[in-house]
């Protein structure tokens, strides 16, 4: 999260902060939401149109996009480390001519003519002649008749799709070298990595455009339906508002403590892994001190402007919705239901789309 408000005359500045956090709320649902690359590609796409238009500081976008390519590389070496086997993906034929898909097929049963079966491209495999399907059985059955039909060395990859009451196996035999790498797990490292990004940029969105004041009104009307059960919503969005604060003023902290110590000698750059964290380490008594010193400072100031748990207030800002921001609105919302309509179709076709699977299969 980014700290400091920019007062742009930008239009989602201009926001009733109310419909702001719906809108930041919304897009949060559709990053979680959106299971397929198309989805996922089309939500962050206007997330960062959204970003662009509040335009904001040349070190923010560079703080952020650093924040992307890092979290892309360590998501991608952790899949590189861990997956060295092929993956095969299956689908069922009704689904799969709907979409009008006619190339690409690995390999299809032949018998039953209901699925097509596809591995994902893998560089650094080799593979000991084409898959092999059974009919019936369990597991163990099923491995030692693939493991039958492929020469020591070879390891086993065995899927399997239930269809009539009878299970439908197929396996095929593999060697993978040490710097084996699935297409798959290019596209799940760039999905995560979309995912993360999008979160920390949505959060900076609302962090940046929206002052102490207007969040706590935005908190203060989404939790009003609580008041029913006579819920504390006015202390509840004061906690959740200064919490979003108080994030960056902490970033900001630290980065001064480094700062001092480093003027002393302590080195954070340079170093193995292992000398990097015990320097860090240095940082949490700091941060953790200043952290309660300055709580204690902010209950000071409001208890001394006035601020009382229970007590009931009137408005002094009144935050009203104008026709552009209703404008824009109506139109995100209609860019958020066409993407929702994208993750519809993906969760009636299966856990991949067609567009991802030309992206990695052979």
């Amino acid at each position: 999260m980014l700290k400091k408000n920019r007062h742009i005359d930008a239009v989602f500045y201009n926001f009733n902060p109310f419909i702001k956090l719906i809108l930041i709320l919304f897009l949060v649902c559709l990053v979680f939401l959106a299971n397929n690359f198309l989805a996922n590609v089309a939500t962050f796409s206007l997330i960062i149109i959204l970003w662009f238009s509040i335009k904001p500081a040349w070190k923010h976008t560079k703080i952020i996009a650093y924040s992307i390519i890092f979290i892309f590389t360590l998501i991608l070496i952790i899949n590189w480390a861990v997956v060295k086997s092929p993956t095969v993906i299956i689908f069922e034929n009704s689904w799969y001519n709907w979409w009008g898909k006619t190339s690409g097929t690995f390999e299809q049963y032949d018998n039953t003519d209901n699925f097509k079966f596809f591995i994902a491209k893998m560089w650094g495999i080799t593979y000991d002649g084409s898959p092999a399907f059974k009919i019936g059985g369990n597991y163990r059955e099923a491995y030692d008749y693939f493991r039958s039909l492929h020469s020591n060395g070879y390891q086993i990859s065995i899927s399997s799709v239930y269809y009539h009451g009878q299970t439908i196996w197929m396996g095929f035999g593999y060697s993978s070298a040490w710097y084996a790498l699935s297409s798959q797990t290019l596209v799940y490292a760039f999905l995560i990595t979309v995912k993360i990004s999008s979160m920390i940029i949505l959060i900076s969105l609302l962090t940046i455009t929206t002052t102490n004041v207007q969040l706590s009104y935005a908190f203060y009307l989404l939790l009003f339906p609580l008041k029913l059960f006579r819920a504390p919503v006015k202390e509840w969005s004061v906690i959740l508002s200064l919490s979003f604060r108080f994030v960056p003023t902490l970033v900001s902290e630290a980065q001064r403590i480094m700062n001092a110590q480093a003027s002393r000698g302590v080195d954070f750059s340079n170093g193995n892994i292992l000398d990097k964290v015990k320097s860090l380490t240095s940082l949490i008594i700091p941060v953790f001190t200043i952290g309660f010193l300055k709580s204690i400072d902010l209950s000071n100031a409001m208890e001394a402007r006035g601020f009382i748990t229970n007590a009931t207030t009137t408005k002094y800002r009144q935050y009203k919705i104008t026709k552009s921001s209703l404008i824009i609105f109506s139109l995100l919302c209609v860019v958020m239901g066409f993407i929702t309509v994208l993750i519809s179709t993906n969760t009636l076709l299966g856990s991949i789309s067609m567009f991802e699977l030309e992206i990695i299969s052979k």
